[in-house]
């Protein structure tokens, strides 16, 4: 549509959010919402509603439980989409922006530019498959500690048998 025909559109609507007042006090203000959208699809027989900023921060200024009653709203029709936006606020609306066309300058430039970094990559991998495959110097190396095995001393059977008293020193002794 164009810029002339969304201003001829455009409408204002006091919606009544009383039947979001007969549900439980903490669904209120996402009743609410559904309300206005229902209410919005009804009047402009359009299934695509999108509600804006400020009017949903003014449905919940007041928490989930205490929306407003009523409320008076602007509703602008825009492409495929019908926006909600409380009454008196401007509404800035998106704009698709066309697809330009590549010219083949373009087209080449952009071949080039990959062509470049896939070489930039080849030679990256190269080099790493390069150091991989030469052998370290001795300095280079890193060094390897062997690891030694580690044995448990057992002791003989007469060692652990051995009166407890004797291994506290000579003036502790218990007799």
């Amino acid at each position: 549509m164009a810029k002339g025909k969304d201003k001829d559109n455009e409408k204002v609507y006091t919606i009544p959010l009383r039947d979001a007042w007969k549900g439980p006090c903490k669904k209120r203000a996402k009743k609410c919402m559904y309300v206005i959208r229902e209410f919005v699809k009804r009047h402009m027989k359009t299934e695509k509603v999108k509600v804006g900023t400020v009017l949903n921060h003014e449905i919940w200024k007041y928490g989930i439980k205490n929306p407003p009653r009523k409320l008076k709203v602007q509703v602008i029709p825009h492409e495929d989409v019908v926006w909600v936006e409380l009454q008196g606020t401007k509404l800035e609306l998106e704009k698709k922006e066309e697809k330009k066309k590549e010219t083949p300058e373009k087209k080449k430039e952009a071949k080039e530019s990959k062509e470049q970094v896939e070489k930039k990559e080849e030679g990256k991998e190269q080099a790493k498959k390069e150091t991989e495959s030469k052998p370290l110097s001795k300095k280079e190396t890193p060094e390897k500690k062997e690891a030694k095995p580690t044995f448990r001393k057992k002791a003989k059977d007469t060692e652990e048998k051995q009166d407890p008293s004797e291994k506290l020193p000579s003036k502790a002794k218990l007799h």
